[in-house]
């Protein structure tokens, strides 16, 4: 059931240097997400700066200022919060998917090493249920070890990698500090 998950170490490499390769076109992308963002919130700051001078000149009213500055400042809050998303979320991917990657080729070694009760907690972070079926076990496994159990019985390691890239997407609450509990408790 562990043994499902792990990747050859062929399969590691080979999705480790495909990750960072998708994470630096990422970051490109990032970039320049990066500097549109703060292109606009030049523009919005330049735009307040020029409001309170029309402001001192009399041309607006103290009321018409206050409620544009407002506008303005609850704008480049939102833009300066979206680009922090952006560069949380592709740094947190990468991260994410090196940790798996690396808990998945390493997964029936740790398992072995672990007493009974931690046995358990370590199939709590793989799987979703396990049902037994004709008098065999039926593991569903979580995101992303279904991808990973799954592309580690193909051949090609393209689908591996897509399916397994998706599903980082989708597992946004992934118990990331208890793998590194397990790989740490096992190298101390």
């Amino acid at each position: 059931m562990v043994a499902n998950i792990q990747v050859s170490g062929e399969q590691f490499q080979w999705m480790v240097e495909s990750l960072k390769a998708i994470n630096a076109q990422k970051d490109q992308i990032l970039e320049d997400n990066r500097e549109t963002l703060q292109s606009e919130i030049k523009r919005l700051s330049n735009r307040l700066s020029q409001l309170y001078e029309y402001k001192l000149d009399g041309i607006i009213t103290q009321d018409f200022y206050l409620k544009k500055a407002a506008e303005g400042k609850e704008r480049i809050e939102a833009l300066n919060e979206k680009l922090k998303r952006f560069e949380d979320a592709s740094n947190n991917q990468m991260e994410l998917g090196l940790l798996i990657l690396e808990f998945a080729k390493n997964a029936p070694m740790l398992f072995e090493q672990l007493p009974s009760h931690e046995q358990g907690k370590f199939l709590r972070i793989l799987l979703s249920k396990c049902e037994l079926k004709d008098g065999k076990l039926c593991p569903t496994y979580k995101k992303p070890f279904d991808a990973l159990a799954e592309g580690a019985k193909n051949e090609n390691n393209y689908p591996l990698l897509d399916n397994f890239r998706k599903a980082l997407l989708e597992c946004e609450t992934f118990p990331a500090r208890d793998i590194r509990s397990f790989q740490s408790g096992i190298r101390a």
